[in-house]
């Protein structure tokens, strides 16, 4: 979610308020680097693979943490 509550679809291709925006770029073409002609944006899908991974990490291999404790009760 961005700041204003606002997710990166909607930004990118959805509409704001009453206006409708058309998809001038598609998400692959978003996410290639800027040398390859892209704005070097992280793709959404992999972000959340690693970032699942890396929770997934500090839970197994996690001290006493209180996120840890949290969720376990």
């Amino acid at each position: 979610m961005c700041k204003d509550g606002r997710d990166f679809k909607k930004i990118i291709w959805g509409s704001l308020k009453d206006q409708r925006k058309w998809s001038l770029v598609s998400l692959k073409d978003l996410v290639k680097r800027n040398t390859e002609g892209g704005l070097g944006l992280r793709d959404p899908y992999i972000l959340n693979q690693a970032m699942g991974a890396k929770l997934w990490w500090r839970w197994m291999n996690g001290g006493n943490d209180l996120w840890k404790r949290i969720w376990k009760k």
